[in-house]
């Protein structure tokens, strides 16, 4: 779970700090694949994976404009 947070906080650094959005995607990216593989429960997916879904939307937009 650690690990996740971790990406999500990178995410989020580079995201609002650097604005830099590809390395903000990679890190959301990473954190959706890591949520995806088996280490999770069920519940820990539900919990996290709106959020990060949103947040890959998100960065996905600003890189497009």
């Amino acid at each position: 779970f650690e690990h996740i947070q971790s990406h999500v906080e990178l995410a989020k650094f580079y995201e609002h700090t650097q604005r830099d959005y590809e390395q903000a995607l990679y890190w959301t990216q990473s954190a959706i694949l890591l949520l995806d593989s088996n280490h999770f429960r069920d519940d820990d997916r539900r919990i996290l994976s709106p959020d990060l879904q949103h947040r890959q939307e998100r960065l996905l937009h600003k890189l497009s404009r």
